[in-house]
C-alpha cells in the first residue's frame, strides 16, 4: 500500500486514544458481551457447577476476539478499496488517514494475543475442548473478512456472525465457566444468534447500494431491497418465536420469558424494516437500534436463566 492509499481523506489526527477507541468500535461490544452472560446464566439454570471467578476472564476474552475482527474487517475493507471516506460502515480511522492499515493489522494481532493470554488459565481448568473452542473463534473471527475465506464477501456474513457470537460464544461461556457442556446450551444460543445476525443484515441492508458498487456479495446485494428486508424482519421475528418455541419445548425456564419484555422495542423497528424499499433508504438509526435491541433482550434473557437458578436453591 502506498502513503497516498495511507492517507485517503486525511483529516486533523485526534489524540491517539480516541483514534483508537474509535478503531475498536467499542460501541459494539455488547455484542460479544451479551452471548457471554447467556452462556453462563443457562449452565446455571441447568445445575452445572458454576465456578464465577473465570466470568471476567470470558467476558475480557469474548471482546478481545470481537476486537480482532472489527480490525481485520477494517483493514481488509480499506485495503479492497470498499471503505471510502462515504461508506457508512467501519470505524473511519483508515479512511480519515488517522492510522495505517499496518497499524491496524497489529491491532488486531495484539487483541486475538490478549484472548490468548486470559484463554490459558481457562484451558489449564478446562483442557483442549476449551483451546478448540478458541482457536476456532479466533480463526473464525480472522476469516469473517481475512483472506483466503473472507466470508463476509460471499454472502456469509450472517449465518457465520449467527455462529460465533451466538452458538460458540454462548457454548464457550458455558463450558469455561462450568466443564460441562448441558445437553440443550447450544440451543438456548438460538435467539441470542438471530439478533446479532439481525444487526448485520441491517448494517447490509444500510450498505447495499456501497457494497454493489464495489461488487461486495452479501445478503443484500444478491436479494435486493426486499429481500434484504424480508431477511432482516424474518431475523428479529425469529428470535423471538424461538424464544417461545424453547420454553414450549421446556430448554428454558419461563422466567426466561422476562426477554418478551423486549417487544415494545422490536415492534417499531419492524415497522420501520416494512418501510424500507427502493428510494425509501433504511431508517436513520436502524442499527443501532437493532444493537440496542439486541443488548437489552440479551440481559433480560439472561436475568431470568440467573433467577431461575436463583430460585431453584
Amino acid at each position: 500500500m502506498t502513503v497516498a492509499q495511507e492517507s485517503v481523506g486525511a483529516a486533523p489526527r485526534p489524540a491517539p486514544i480516541v483514534v483508537w477507541w474509535r478503531a475498536l468500535r467499542a460501541y459494539s461490544f455488547p455484542a460479544s458481551l451479551v452471548p457471554c452472560l447467556v452462556g453462563a446464566a443457562y449452565v446455571a439454570f441447568a445445575g452445572a457447577p458454576v465456578d464465577w471467578r473465570f466470568l471476567p476472564l470470558v467476558l475480557v476474552g469474548g471482546v478481545a476476539l470481537h476486537v480482532g475482527t472489527n480490525l481485520v474487517n477494517d483493514a481488509v475493507d480499506f485495503q479492497r478499496g470498499v471503505d471510502t471516506p462515504d461508506a457508512l460502515g467501519g470505524s473511519g480511522v483508515l479512511t480519515a488517514g488517522w492510522l495505517g492499515a499496518r497499524d491496524v493489522w497489529i491491532g488486531a494481532l495484539v487483541a486475538f494475543g490478549v484472548a490468548a493470554l486470559v484463554g490459558v488459565p481457562l484451558i489449564v481448568a478446562r483442557g483442549w475442548p476449551f483451546a478448540l473452542i478458541g482457536l476456532v473463534g479466533a480463526l473464525g473471527g480472522y476469516a469473517y473478512t481475512g483472506p483466503p475465506l473472507a466470508l463476509k464477501y460471499r454472502a456469509l456474513g450472517e449465518v457465520w456472525v449467527f455462529v460465533l457470537m451466538g452458538t460458540l460464544m454462548v457454548v464457550g461461556a458455558g463450558y469455561a465457566l462450568s466443564g460441562t457442556l448441558p445437553p440443550r446450551l447450544w440451543l438456548c444460543s438460538i435467539p441470542v444468534g438471530f439478533l446479532v445476525a439481525a444487526i448485520l443484515a441491517a448494517n447490509n441492508q444500510r450498505d447495499r447500494e456501497g457494497d454493489h458498487a464495489h461488487r461486495v456479495r452479501t445478503l443484500a446485494t444478491l436479494l435486493g431491497p426486499a429481500g434484504a428486508r424480508v431477511v432482516t424482519i424474518g431475523l428479529v421475528a425469529g428470535t423471538y418465536v424461538s424464544l417461545v418455541a424453547l420454553w414450549v419445548a421446556r430448554c428454558v425456564p419461563a422466567l426466561a420469558l422476562l426477554a418478551l419484555l423486549t417487544v415494545p422495542l422490536a415492534v417499531p423497528l419492524l415497522r420501520a424494516l416494512r418501510r424500507d424499499g427502493p428510494g425509501r433508504p433504511l431508517a436513520p438509526g436502524t442499527v443501532e437500534r437493532i444493537a440496542a435491541l439486541h443488548l437489552f433482550f440479551g440481559l433480560a434473557y439472561a436475568l431470568g436463566l440467573t433467577l431461575h437458578a436463583v430460585f431453584a436453591r
